[in-house]
């Protein structure tokens, strides 16, 4: 799916963030919930996904105790769902789902309305294999409305601790940046992006797992 890919850019109706990087998994949930707050005024529906149902129901108790309350969407997830959700009217609702729940569609396929406010989409990691963090971008161009995508990561998610996220610390270090301070830095995503091209090309089976920790158990040793 290149024309979807990260190096090729994002389609025009979807605006990526550039990842928010938090020094610990605390920092993260906390920053994600942040992020969730600062867009619900401007925003038909607050779309959380995850890739592993582990980092779900660790999202759920954290939104949950912000004061929301999410909706866990446990079946496929279409376009047609997405606007049956942001059309409700009120508070724009908070829907959690795991990325492979979502159906992607082409823009064409999709209802154009891209006069309403946007869904914001926030994403509580990235996973180890590039195409499957693109299939939410495809979903979000799919949607035929307007998005804001962010991905959120710990240094100690272990697709970090892949990259030798010691680095990062210590460039944050020097920076005086807090816990509750994100790093936001192409240089970062850039090696995100490189390492997953690196597991991509060892043909790894993507075995499902529960978390990010058994994936990597199960699927990286080829």
């Amino acid at each position: 799916m290149g024309l979807f890919g990260w190096f090729s850019g994002a389609p025009k109706s979807v605006h990526v963030d550039e990842d928010a990087v938090w020094m610990t998994p605390e920092a993260k949930f906390r920053g994600l919930c942040d992020n969730l707050e600062a867009q619900q005024s401007h925003s038909t529906l607050l779309l959380v996904v995850a890739h592993f149902p582990a980092t779900l129901t660790q999202i759920k108790s954290e939104v949950e105790n912000y004061r929301f309350k999410p909706v866990v969407h446990d079946k496929a997830l279409s376009a047609s769902d997405v606007r049956r959700y942001a059309d409700q009217g009120g508070s724009p609702p908070v829907v959690l789902v795991l990325a492979e729940k979502l159906t992607p569609e082409s823009a064409s396929d999709s209802a154009q309305d891209v006069a309403k406010k946007p869904v914001a989409i926030v994403v509580g990691e990235r996973h180890f294999l590039r195409g499957n963090d693109e299939r939410i971008l495809e979903f979000a161009q799919g949607l035929g409305r307007n998005c804001r995508l962010r991905f959120h990561l710990s240094l100690r998610d272990p697709l970090m601790q892949a990259i030798g996220a010691t680095w990062v610390a210590d460039m944050v270090a020097n920076l005086g940046a807090k816990e509750t301070d994100a790093i936001e830095s192409r240089m970062i995503t850039k090696r995100i992006q490189g390492a997953q091209i690196q597991f991509s090309k060892r043909g790894l089976d993507d075995h499902k797992a529960d978390s990010a920790e058994k994936w990597i158990e199960l699927n990286g040793q080829k």
